[in-house]
């Protein structure tokens, strides 16, 4: 759960950096959207545990 923490954590960070937002990084801010996604749902399992 930790290290989940920790990966929701760094997303999180990237998805605040304006940069990512432009046009040149779409691949690099859905990958993060998609994974920011799933260790949401997942810690969301977890703590419903």
């Amino acid at each position: 759960m930790e290290k989940l923490h920790s990966e929701q954590t760094r997303l999180q960070g990237e998805l605040a950096e304006s940069s990512i937002y432009e046009d040149a990084h779409k691949n690099r801010l859905k990958g993060a959207m998609l994974r920011n996604a799933e260790v949401d749902k997942k810690l969301a399992e977890i703590e419903s545990e």
